[in-house]
């Protein structure tokens, strides 16, 4: 079982162990909060059994408040949870040497590389379509993409799953500001063996679109922030 998904209901226990405030339910916590220090401001009610805190400062479940004040990886934390409450979760390792694993070395290398949303063509054609505010990550812009024996812009936009692995990479050609007008202009690529992506858990957000309207490789029905964000995008 995912730890998000075992550690339901465990948050007490888990929170006491890595020193953390008590449940204070609608009252806020006495003493500081252990993201900000502010004092007095820190409350944990627990909702649905998931950890759930708010703060001056933010908000999120147990998980997230872990990764805030723990300084250690996303996967030590869920293996010290799991050690934790007893979970048994089989996680499944990738060989380095794959065929997946090298392109997704190459996918990260030029992403790299690429330019922020700001300036560019790509800004104009999310501008025509109603998105002013850019999104700050997992979305680049490739002013040079080939295709098909033409060159055209790109937005690239990455998907990962619950524990930070990216998964896919999605990519809408451009042709100025405009979506090009061919029949692959969107395409979605998997960056990881299909082994992997049977048993990933992607962010919880609604199913992408693009899933419904094209041949894709299998996607899970729950995507990451920033596919929901190229889902989201009206005409595309």
């Amino acid at each position: 079982m995912k730890t998000a998904e075992a550690a339901k209901g465990r948050w007490a226990e888990i929170f006491e162990y890595y020193g953390l405030p008590p449940f204070t339910g609608k009252h806020h916590y006495k003493g500081e909060c252990p993201v900000c220090k502010a004092r007095g401001k820190f409350r944990v009610d627990d909702r649905d059994g998931q950890g759930t805190w708010i703060c001056v400062c933010g908000s999120g479940d147990g998980m997230k408040l872990l990764t805030l004040t723990q300084s250690k990886s996303f996967s030590a934390i869920c293996a010290e949870v799991d050690q934790l409450i007893g979970n048994n979760y089989q996680r499944i390792n990738v060989p380095a040497n794959s065929s997946a694993a090298r392109q997704r070395q190459r996918v990260i290398s030029k992403f790299s590389k690429l330019l922020d949303l700001r300036g560019t063509s790509a800004a104009g054609y999310l501008l025509q379509r109603g998105i002013s505010r850019l999104p700050a990550e997992g979305i680049r812009f490739c002013d040079r993409q080939r295709h098909a024996g033409r060159v055209y812009q790109a937005l690239y936009a990455l998907a990962t799953d619950d524990k930070a692995e990216l998964c896919y990479l999605h990519q809408t050609l451009l042709d100025g500001d405009r979506k090009a007008d061919i029949d692959s202009a969107k395409r979605l690529k998997s960056l990881q063996e299909d082994s992997y992506l049977d048993h990933a858990a992607l962010w919880p957000f609604a199913c992408f679109r693009y899933q419904r309207r094209s041949a894709s490789p299998k996607v899970s029905k729950q995507h990451s922030p920033v596919i929901r964000f190229m889902a989201s995008i009206p005409g595309r």
